[in-house]
């Protein structure tokens, strides 16, 4: 009898053990929002676990819907996030930078782009070219609403939206959008419809939630030559039992099975978020000590390193690894970095470069190209070599692909384009 009482307490413990597990393995994938919903959830069905009083940075409003809405610098995020599939030549890039910088909410510019003060050396002609390159993504960064509306025609007209035959009377209410309002102008029906089927505001064409930025979950800070790791407070609330209501129902009470069992689960949910963090800091600290160069230099120089690195050194599951990772994102003093970031794998196990460092090579080296002459990939795999890294073509034609980085004969076309548009342009404005 008291055997089979001891089996039963041992499988209860087991049992417990196993749902604990799984429990704590939960939290550990979840990441930001879905992990303060999830938790939320916990708190309102449990009556001994509540947020703790001592946390009461964020008392005064609602920081978890204020986390969710975007904020007012998402207009420019989704634009610089628009841009980095435009453009791939450094110079380009930076002009695009101009332009975003100049955006209203509308996603017009604020001031026409021939007032925008330039670099020295650059033309306005160069500017108008990565203007047109917004214009042609549904009139974005427009001068004024005029051209934007026209921008959009000729679009719906490319993409067999439009007929053709509507253009020239559309184009012509663009260009005295005044004399329309105010009744100067009697445009046919039709066309009048099709000018008010535009969007006056190109900004609400964008994916706004694609750019909303969350706050990080880790924070890392350099602290001499370490690294000091810390939990984010933002994405980190700190869960406590209810220590009142406990004394207030006595030992006797807190037998009952009624009241045992989710006092039980409230220690357990607080053990679950406590490993949780443990392994959240200890695989930031093993990866910063990792990459340091990286963190103190910059992504070129990540250094090969695989889940299973991490895994070893902590004594942890793989499996393990890949659900801390998930999702995750760490505050540097170089910004902010997706946890996964630094793990990259070795593609040239003689010099140890990396595939990140492989990546930040091809921008950089088709950036500072001779747009006469762009580089095939058999011709950046023989720079390579000759800087002692032996790689195979279809290894730097794949990395290339990742980057979204058009080929030699795209990327020709590209430039002779932009030369064509600047030459015109400076045609017709001497």
């Amino acid at each position: 009898m008291v055997l089979a009482m001891q089996m039963g307490v041992a499988q209860r413990q087991r049992l417990g053990l196993t749902q604990e597990i799984k429990s704590s393995l939960r939290y550990l994938a979840l990441a930001g929002l879905r992990l303060e919903k999830t938790l939320q959830d916990v708190v309102d069905s449990n009556p001994f676990l509540n947020v703790s009083p001592t946390h009461s940075a964020h008392d005064d409003s609602d920081w978890i819907a204020n986390l969710a809405n975007p904020g007012p610098q998402s207009l420019a995020a989704a634009l610089r996030a628009l841009a980095d599939d435009l453009f791939w030549h450094g110079p380009d890039r930076a002009l695009a930078d101009l332009l975003i910088d100049e955006v209203a909410d509308t996603g017009l510019l604020t001031i026409p782009v021939h007032k925008i003060t330039r670099p020295a050396g650059v033309s306005l002609a160069a500017l108008r070219a990565i203007q047109d390159a917004f214009l042609s993504e549904g009139g974005l960064l427009a001068d004024d609403l005029g051209q934007s509306l026209a921008a959009q025609a000729r679009g719906r007209v490319l993409a067999g939206k439009l007929d053709p035959r509507h253009l020239e009377g559309i184009l012509a209410l663009c260009a005295d959008l005044p004399g329309l309002r105010q009744g100067r102008l009697t445009p046919h029906r039709d066309t009048l419809a099709h000018l008010r089927a535009l969007n006056p505001r190109p900004a609400d064409l964008l994916d706004m939630e694609a750019a909303v930025i969350l706050p990080p979950d880790l924070i890392v800070c350099a602290q001499g030559d370490q690294w000091a790791v810390q939990l984010n407070p933002l994405t980190h609330r700190a869960y406590a039992l209810d220590t009142d209501l406990i004394s207030a129902l006595g030992p006797a009470a807190q037998k009952d099975t009624q009241i045992a069992e989710p006092l039980r689960a409230a220690r357990a949910t607080l053990r679950a978020l406590q490993a949780r963090g443990q392994t959240l800091i200890a695989l930031t600290a093993f990866v910063c000590a990792h990459q340091d160069t990286a963190l103190r230099q910059g992504r070129g120089h990540l250094k090969p390193l695989s889940q299973g690195d991490a895994a070893q050194a902590l004594g942890l599951h793989p499996s393990t690894i890949s659900r801390a990772l998930a999702g995750k994102s760490v505050q540097t003093p170089r910004g902010l970095w997706p946890l996964k970031d630094f793990f990259t794998a070795l593609i040239d196990p003689k010099t140890q470069f990396s595939g990140a460092q492989l990546s930040a090579w091809l921008t950089n080296a088709i950036a500072q190209e001779n747009r006469a002459s762009p580089q095939s990939d058999a011709a950046l795999v023989t720079a390579l070599a000759a800087q002692g890294i032996t790689l195979a073509r279809r290894t730097v034609t794949k990395y290339r692909l990742r980057q979204r980085l058009p080929s030699a004969h795209e990327r020709a076309r590209a430039y002779a384009r932009a030369a064509s548009i600047s030459s015109q342009y400076e045609r017709t404005h001497p």
